[in-house]
């Protein structure tokens, strides 16, 4: 009897994920093409769920290749987005690659990589971390952001650069001021020291409200991605992009069922939005920090 109420529990467990997925996410805005961000990439993926494996990674850019996938920029992904009623179905081979956060081992490992395939992607920057420890976090592992050096040479070999704000704070606990400074001081920061257009932005955390939009917007960006999936979107907004995060765990199969939207692809979204509301831990250790030292 206890074994078939232990069957029942786990048996019923992808069943209602379904039926969460089916009711908050299913009928939700899809983009032309899928959009897809990494955070790191490694040579293993230790006890960090952003940090992909590079065996893992060259497996996942092998099938892009023998897929025909063609790699598009910001600027060109908010186009195809904007014409896209003209042309249905016409964008499906087309992919947006984002790397949150920049770290140095995505220089190391991920760039060249992409740049032997053919592929480009996009740098969010966390202007204030350039070549610095990601003391912003609360992992049990610390890495190095990319060098000012690292940026200029991707940036040289087609990469496009985008902000992930200054200091990669909760956007959301932020007054108008803090707010805009995060935002457009980035922006500035990057454009002066980069000498080239900083047009998306991607929230940290993936957290954001009207508000932000608001202030993206005014802060002079295009367009902004939340790996933060919103559940009830019914139409294109361009400062609520939704971006898929490609974590450690992620095989091959998993991959290809987020860019196909085929398969467990639901079971993958869902457990996503599961490692998004993990990584919420650093916005809940960092405020009491900060409201102990303050």
């Amino acid at each position: 009897m206890i074994l078939l109420y232990i069957l029942a529990v786990f048996t019923s467990v992808p069943v209602i994920i379904y039926a969460v997925w089916r009711k908050y996410y299913a009928k939700s805005y899809k983009t032309a093409s899928p959009a897809i961000v990494y955070h790191s990439v490694d040579t293993e993926s230790g006890l960090v769920p952003t940090q992909v494996p590079l065996t893992e990674f060259k497996k996942q850019i092998k099938w892009l290749s023998d897929n025909k996938f063609h790699t598009i920029s910001p600027d060109d992904f908010l186009r195809q987005e904007l014409e896209k009623q003209n042309n249905p179905g016409k964008y499906s081979r087309n992919l947006f690659i984002g790397f949150e956060d920049s770290y140095v081992s995505v220089a190391v490992h991920a760039l060249p990589i992409l740049k032997s395939a053919g592929f480009t992607s996009t740098l969010f920057v966390i202007s204030d971390y350039i070549g610095r420890k990601n003391n912003w976090d609360v992992r049990i592992t610390k890495d190095f952001h990319m060098t000012e050096d690292d940026i200029r040479s991707a940036i040289k070999d087609g990469f496009t650069i985008g902000s992930h704000t200054r200091t990669h704070r909760n956007l959301r606990s932020l007054n108008d001021i803090e707010l805009r400074d995060e935002l457009e001081g980035s922006r500035h920061a990057l454009e002066d020291r980069f000498g080239v257009p900083v047009h998306a932005l991607s929230y940290p955390f993936g957290r954001y409200d009207k508000r932000i939009q608001i202030s993206a917007k005014d802060s002079g960006y295009k367009m902004a991605f939340t790996i933060n999936r919103p559940g009830s979107q019914k139409e294109f907004d361009p400062y609520a992009i939704p971006v898929t995060g490609i974590y450690s765990i992620d095989k091959t199969h998993n991959f290809s069922s987020k860019l196909t939207r085929t398969g467990m692809y639901w079971m993958d979204i869902m457990r996503d939005k599961m490692f998004n509301r993990f990584a919420c831990g650093t916005i809940l250790v960092k405020s009491r920090k900060r409201k102990t030292t303050g």
